[in-house]
């Protein structure tokens, strides 16, 4: 049983930095072993994910 939360992004056209803080804050309060999985998120969320938190493990991005 694939217990990660799956989020397709691939139409989401805008975030910024405070809506992705929430996602990572939602991700570091997740149960033990389980993973925000991104599918397909905008470039711009990556780049923040990158600069913010580069380390964060809780949150995976897919980008197939």
């Amino acid at each position: 049983m694939d217990r990660d939360v799956h989020l397709d992004l691939s139409e989401l056209t805008f975030i910024d930095v405070n809506g992705t803080s929430i996602l990572v804050e939602a991700a570091s309060q997740a149960p033990r072993a389980r993973r925000i999985v991104l599918h397909r998120p905008p470039p711009m969320m990556l780049r923040v994910l990158e600069v913010f938190w580069p380390f964060l493990h809780t949150i995976e991005v897919v980008h197939a």
